[in-house]
């Protein structure tokens, strides 16, 4: 199997790669999650966590900003979730 068949696929073929995610999950007891790339965003790189493979003090946040304040801040979000294609709901 190669890149292709695992991500420049459609989305016809998603429930497909959900099954390689559960297949790693399965059979690797040690593996905490797996890094994914998108075909749309590669190279980016996605990190995906098993949650029941996870506490909640696994991941420390290094920063934090409030952005109900900080419209420079909201700016960048809002133009990252149109680039990728979110909808944010209020």
């Amino acid at each position: 199997m190669g890149r292709a068949d695992l991500i420049d696929t459609t989305a016809a073929s998603y429930a497909v790669t959900v099954q390689w995610a559960l297949a790693i999950h399965q059979s690797r007891s040690d593996a905490d999650g797996l890094i994914w790339m998108s075909k749309r965003y590669d190279p980016q790189q996605a990190f995906l966590l098993f949650g029941d493979r996870m506490s909640g003090t696994d991941l420390i946040g290094i920063s934090k900003t409030s952005i109900d304040t900080n419209i420079d801040e909201m700016r960048r979000i809002v133009a990252f979730t149109v680039r990728v294609n979110i909808t944010i709901v209020l």
